[in-house]
């Protein structure tokens, strides 16, 4: 996540709340606040370990 955003302007982020191993065992949430240019978002974002690495798989 660190990465989403790096050069843009007027983009911000929080992490609200994370949680490990929600549906399997090795996957993860992590729901987010977003402050952009038209307003302020709360999204959901999952994860799954593959490899050794997390890959963000689907945001709502």
């Amino acid at each position: 996540m660190d990465e989403m955003y790096k050069g843009e302007e007027d983009y911000f982020y929080s992490l609200i709340h994370k949680g490990m191993n929600v549906v399997h065992k090795d996957d993860a949430i992590a729901i987010f606040k977003e402050e952009n240019l038209q307003k302020e978002q709360i999204f959901i974002a999952y994860f799954e370990k593959e490899n050794d690495k997390w890959k963000w798989r689907q945001t709502r």
